[in-house]
This record gives structure tokens, C-alpha cells and sequence, in this order.
């Protein structure tokens, strides 16, 4: 999509194209210089300027006023693309942007059924190709809504049954006729036990991941021999077995192993990891036989859409299934026959009937990932899907992290997610698919990614004078790729490591333990906030919690003190460099006694001095007409200055 093909294929075998789909490409679609090689149909074309190709050209580069074809002349010209469409391929998204383009195809496109089998039975996205009367072209199968039946039987070349027994373990009854299931007694295994072992080829492959499903599994009864109601159930196999090659004789797959060295090519046996077959004790179906028996021909139903949907949507692998048969009453000789895949008659042959509907289920869009703390990320994505129930979120490698459980009405719906458990500035991505009431899904594309936050930084000391800082950072669990910046909330600027002042962000890292920053000619009495940031690609992505740190006030200018009567001096002050929010302060040096600005004496002593009454700005303090205070004889005065955020802070 807006990009060109470009084939110079000298001394090259044949090239195919087939089944593709160029739309809107910047000059054209495909430069062929060689076309001697070359087959092309199926293929669709779409441009607003309907030019599409460069043929035959043989040298330089391809100039879009040299011999550049519409699609009747392309065709004309070399005979290709009979098959071919020049049309609107209604695409679902036809964004240039990858985050949110869609290529997928829209109910009503002439891409729908008008492809080529190629041999593929799935697309892109592993939906089944062809879901309607052909494939589509183009990369992603449109998924017909509608009912399908599906019916799979074994004895084909992957297909297979068989039954094993306890009591003639070496055997493998692969051909045989029928299948044999005895009971096991509630006492334990009976040593005349038999089970059966089924396999389906090809299951998962049948079924789209987004359809609703019904799975019968049907066997027709031989016979049927009990004293009692029993249990007949069906459990996934969880290892590889093969079938024996001739009835009643010994076989690959028996009680004791999944294969024997003597139809193995001479390899090592293959035991069962517990006798009987491995299967899966905790994912079942089952259901009741009733001791008034069954016979020739009547027919045993199963619903396995809960082993069949694992298969296909939660990734289980396909050994097949075990048959097992248990009664409650103890000593009998209960026992039931089933037609195997060899039966004489096709009709009695065991099958696998799969119903589906395939609702579409749009994927998620406008998905986005935010990190929230140092610790955590939420995770949104939007959906309109009628069918859609809910989501699922999905850590890259595919573990299933959470589900999202929604209306499902049509309207917009936009859910969040908070994910947890992180360390502070560590990348990790996550994609998020939709669900239908049957948990069957469709994944959005592609993952994606950001960092957790960094920690907030943790100030061990700041040594500073009016004009430099110091700052020691103590660790603080960011790891050693996370960047500072040190922000003046006075200016709006950035400050670098020799105190300059930028208008863009000016990064300092700290790697180690205890780093000091050094930041001459930094302005007195200052707020900075320290910002921590993680870095990914060497671009600034998400931004930590802020430590706030002040710069040291500057010593005031003392302009002047005259007297001002017998006992009281009159005194002008400089603020010097410090911003106008600074305060200031008069202590008397022998007593420790502050000046109470109001009253213009000193207080008495043990008054903890305060905002209230000791300390003023420049302004208060009469600026440059200076500000009496009364005095003892012969006394020094110290003239203080204090930074100030909502307190009086330390000297």
C-alpha cells in the first residue's frame, strides 16, 4: 500500500504472483523488466490515477512518464492477470499509519472469493482459508458469517483408532473392526481393562478462532454388556502414539508404550508414563450409559466443544483423545463395543461433527499503553463488535494477563486495564484481542510497548553556596539507563552541568552509587524540580514522580547603619541576586534574639522566630529607605536570608 514492487529478474526461474493486492501506490505498482519468467493473476489493482505498471523497460530507473500502463493496456500488453481486478478492495483501515491500519476486508469487496488456491489453509492470521466458495485475495481471509457443518472421521492417512488392554498389553487391535471399552472397577484398575484411543485429522484447522461452536463426538454401539448404570469418558491424550498395522497382533501402540522398537525403526521404545495411556485427568467429558445397554447400531453422543475448543483456541496440542470406562459395580464384566474407523459399514464409522458460526469480530483499535508508576501500566483499546463480550490482555510471549469483561451491544465501548508487578523504567509490551460469549477471539496486530516509570530520585545531600549546588543522590532502584534533568521552576529552563540554562531538556546520567551533580552559577533561592525519565531508542517516553530541591539564598549586601536615635540604627539592605520572594531576618548575636519585624525590638527569648513576625522581604524591609531597629549598645547584628516555600526553610 502506497509503496512499489520492483522486479529486474535476470536469469531467474519462474516467478508466480498471485492472490496480492496493490492499492495506491506513490508511482506505480509493479517495474517488470524481465517478463519472460514471469506468471501473474488473481492479483488486484487499484489506483485513483490507474496507472499501474512499467513493462519491459530496460534500463535506468522507472520515470512515471515512460511507458507506465493503466490496467487494460497492462493486461493487453502481457497477457497477465486475466483473473485480475481493477477495483476498490474496501479495506478495512487503508491507513499509511501501521498502528492503525487495517488490511483486512470489508463485507461487500470484490476481493472476496476471487482468489487463486494456492495450497493454503490459513491466512495471515491463521483464519481458515477459504472461508467462503474461493480464496480472497490479498492477505487476510474475509471470515463469511454464517452456519457451517463440518464432519471429520479417522482412517484416513493421519486419522486413526485403536484400543488397548490390560491383560494383553503387548497388543494393538489398529484394524480391528470395533472398538473394546471395559470398565474400570471402583476398586482400581481391573487387570482386564481396555480403553480406546482416537485421533482426528487436522482439527484445529476446521474451525476460525472467532466462531461459535458445537462438537459432537458420535460412536455407534456394537454392543453393550453392564449390570449397572456407568460412566463412559472422553480426556485429551498428552503424548504421540501410532497405530498397530494388523488386527489382534502386536502393534506400536499397546498398554504399556505409545510405540515398541519393532515398528519404530528400531528406536527405543516409547513408554506411557503411566500404563493405559497418558491423558489428561483434569479436562474431561463424560457422560452416563444406562445398564438397559445399547445395540448394533444405536448411537452414543458426546459434546466435546470444551476438548475441541481447546484445541483450537488455547493452543492444546492434538494427540487425540482416551476412551475410559468405569462402573460402580464391582467384580462384572461390564463392558461396551463401538464401530472403529474400520467398520464395514461407512455409516457406523465414528465421527466428528463440527458446527460453527462465524460472527466477524472486528479487532480493537485506538489501543494504547501508558506507564502509570514505577510499578505498574494501563492498557485501553476500543471496540464496536455487536458479537464482542469482552477482552483479553496479553503479555508479549503470550501469557494471558487479564480479561475484560464488556456490553457487547454495538455501541462504542472503550475499556481500561491496570497491569502490576513491574520494577521501575523496564520495557514491556502487550497486545489485546476481542472475545465473542464463546471466548473465541481475534488478535489486533503487532504489540505495544513502553516503560514503567522511574523512581522517584532520592537526595542524600545538597551541599551548596549562594552560586553552586551539589547534589549526591543516594540509589533510588532505577537501573543505570535512566536520565536527569534538573528543571528551574523560576525560569522555565533546563539547567546543564555547568549551570547554562536551555530552553530543550538537558539530560545528566547517574549510573553508580552516590553520584554528585556539580551546578556552578546556579541563581540563589531557587526552586528545581530533579526529573527522573527512562529512555528507550535514545527518546525520552515516559516521565517519574520529581524531587524538589532549593538553592542556597545569597548572603544580603548590609548598604549601610546609621544611627537613628540613642537606641536605635537605621539599616539598608541589597537583596543581591535573590528573587523577590526571599525573606529576611536580624538576629542579635550575643543573645540569639530575633528582631520582631512589626515591633522593631527583639522578642524575648525562647520565641521560636517565624514567618509571622521575624522575617520580611526586601520590599517590607523598606528597600532603599532602610528600616529601623532598635539596639543594645556595642552589639553585632546578623542580617539573615532565608529561602521560603510555604515555611521558613533552613539557612
Amino acid at each position: 500500500y502506497t509503496s512499489e514492487c520492483i522486479f529486474k529478474h535476470m536469469n531467474a526461474d519462474t516467478l508466480i504472483m498471485k492472490n496480492n493486492i496493490f492499492v495506491n501506490n506513490v508511482k506505480f505498482a509493479l517495474y517488470i523488466q524481465d517478463t519472460s519468467h514471469v506468471v501473474s493473476d488473481y492479483n488486484l489493482f487499484y489506483s485513483e490515477n490507474d496507472s499501474i505498471a512499467y513493462i519491459g523497460v530496460t534500463g535506468g530507473n522507472p520515470d512515471p512518464g515512460y511507458s507506465l500502463l493503466k490496467f487494460s493496456a497492462y493486461r493487453d500488453t502481457t497477457g497477465w492477470d486475466s483473473h485480475g481486478l481493477n477495483d476498490n478492495p474496501n479495506f478495512k483501515n487503508a491507513s499509511v499509519d501501521p498502528g492503525s491500519a487495517d488490511f483486512s476486508l470489508q463485507s461487500g469487496s470484490p476481493a472476496i472469493d476471487k482468489g487463486d488456491s494456492l495450497g493454503f489453509d490459513r491466512d495471515f492470521e491463521g483464519s481458515v482459508v477459504p472461508s467462503g466458495s474461493a480464496p480472497d485475495m490479498g492477505a487476510y481471509e474475509y471470515q463469511q458469517p454464517g452456519s457451517w457443518i463440518t464432519t471429520l472421521q479417522p482412517g484416513n492417512e493421519s486419522g486413526k483408532d485403536t484400543y488397548i488392554e490390560a491383560y494383553y498389553k503387548e497388543r494393538n487391535f489398529g484394524e480391528s473392526t470395533s472398538i473394546k471399552v471395559r470398565a474400570q472397577l471402583p476398586s482400581g484398575e481391573d487387570a482386564y481393562s481396555t480403553r480406546g484411543l482416537i485421533f482426528f485429522d487436522s482439527l484445529k484447522y476446521y474451525v476460525p478462532k472467532n466462531s461459535l461452536l458445537s462438537a459432537k463426538l458420535i460412536f455407534t454401539a456394537v454392543s453393550y454388556t453392564s449390570n449397572s448404570d456407568d460412566i463412559l469418558r472422553i480426556h485429551p491424550l498428552m503424548r504421540l502414539w501410532t497405530e498397530g498395522d494388523k488386527d489382534n497382533a502386536p502393534g506400536i501402540a499397546n498398554w504399556d508404550s505409545a510405540s515398541t522398537a519393532s515398528v519404530n525403526g528400531g528406536a527405543a521404545d516409547s513408554a506411557w508414563t503411566n500404563a493405559g495411556g497418558d491423558f489428561d485427568d483434569s479436562e474431561y467429558i463424560e457422560r452416563l450409559i444406562h445398564q438397559s445397554g445399547y445395540g448394533g447400531g444405536d448411537t452414543i453422543i458426546f459434546d466435546v466443544t470444551q476438548l475441541v475448543a481447546g484445541i483450537i483456541d488455547s493452543g492444546w496440542v492434538d494427540y487425540g483423545w482416551l476412551i475410559k470406562y468405569r462402573t460402580d459395580d464391582d467384580g462384572v464384566n461390564n463392558s461396551l463395543w463401538l464401530y472403529s474407523s474400520d467398520a464395514e459399514t461407512p455409516s457406523y464409522r465414528p465421527k466428528l461433527v463440527l458446527e460453527y458460526l462465524s460472527p466477524y469480530l472486528y479487532k480493537p483499535y485506538d489501543a494504547q499503553l501508558r506507564a502509570l508508576s514505577d510499578s505498574s501500566f494501563e492498557i485501553s483499546a476500543k471496540d464496536t463488535s455487536i458479537s464482542r463480550k469482552g477482552f483479553f490482555v496479553y503479555r508479549k510471549g503470550g501469557a494471558l494477563l487479564d480479561t475484560v469483561l464488556a456490553p457487547g451491544d454495538g455501541n462504542e465501548f472503550t475499556f481500561f486495564d491496570t497491569i502490576f508487578g513491574y520494577n521501575p523504567n523496564i520495557p514491556d509490551s502487550f497486545k489485546v484481542a476481542t472475545f465473542d460469549s464463546s471466548f473465541f477471539e481475534r488478535i489486533m496486530d503487532g504489540f505495544l510497548l513502553a516503560h514503567t516509570l522511574s523512581k522517584k530520585p532520592q537526595i542524600a545531600v545538597i551541599d551548596t553556596t549562594d552560586t553552586t549546588m551539589h547534589i549526591i543522590r543516594c540509589e533510588d532502584g532505577n537501573p543505570s539507563n535512566v536520565l536527569y534533568a534538573l528543571y528551574d521552576i523560576h525560569t522555565g529552563l533546563y539547567v546543564d552541568s555547568s549551570g547554562i540554562s536551555h530552553s530543550e531538556i538537558f539530560w545528566s546520567t547517574q549510573s553508580s552509587f552516590d553520584d554528585t551533580i556539580g551546578l556552578p552559577f546556579i541563581t540563589p533561592n531557587t526552586e528545581f524540580k530533579l526529573i527522573p525519565y527512562a529512555l528507550n531508542n535514545d527518546s525520552v517516553i515516559t516521565g517519574g514522580d520529581t524531587t524538589i530541591i532549593w538553592s542556597w539564598s545569597q548572603i544580603p549586601d548590609v548598604i549601610s547603619v546609621f544611627p537613628h536615635s540613642k537606641d536605635s540604627v537605621l539599616v539598608k539592605i541589597g537583596p543581591k541576586s535573590n528573587p523577590a520572594y526571599t525573606f529576611f531576618a536580624i538576629e542579635d548575636s550575643v543573645s540569639g534574639l530575633f528582631v520582631d519585624f512589626a515591633a522593631h525590638t527583639l522578642r524575648s527569648a525562647g520565641i521560636t522566630p517565624d514567618s509571622t513576625w521575624a522575617w520580611a522581604t526586601y520590599s517590607e524591609w523598606g528597600e532603599a529607605e532602610g528600616y529601623y531597629i532598635v539596639v543594645e549598645p556595642n552589639t553585632t547584628y546578623v542580617f539573615r536570608a532565608y529561602a521560603k516555600e510555604g515555611i521558613v526553610r533552613d539557612p
